[in-house]
């Protein structure tokens, strides 16, 4: 047997007292470990599900984002077409605006013939 410090022997029981004097802290600290591992496990599992959340959503706004682009496109394609629809009646309105001027013209025209004529009648009577 070992001997202790004053050259007595050492027994079992002091052994084992001495052994579990210094194993204790351990295990608490490993039991203290394990708590902590097991919430950093529960924090990892949270992100995890926050980060498939977070993928979830970009995938969504994604989905989104390219009907939104779609949409822009249909609408661009449609104002196009208006713009093209308002040219072709803006030209139509100019014509007809010329057409009622050129036959206004006319009638004035004629409207000054027989005025004329009216004038020579009457001085002939």
């Amino acid at each position: 047997m070992k001997k202790g410090k004053d050259d007595k022997p050492v027994t079992l029981n002091q052994l084992g007292v001495t052994l579990e004097r210094f194993i204790s802290p351990i295990y608490t600290r490993l039991d203290r470990l394990e708590g902590n591992v097991g919430e950093l496990k529960k924090v990892q599992a949270k992100q995890g599900e926050d980060i498939n959340q977070l993928k979830t959503g970009v995938s969504k706004l994604e989905t989104d984002m390219h009907a939104l682009k779609s949409g822009f496109g249909r609408l661009e394609t449609e104002v196009d077409s208006m713009n093209r629809i308002q040219l072709r009646m803006e030209h139509k309105l100019d014509n007809n605006i010329q057409a009622l001027y050129d036959k206004s013209s006319s009638h004035d025209d004629k409207l000054e013939d027989h005025n004329q004529r009216i004038t020579k009648l009457e001085k002939t009577i």
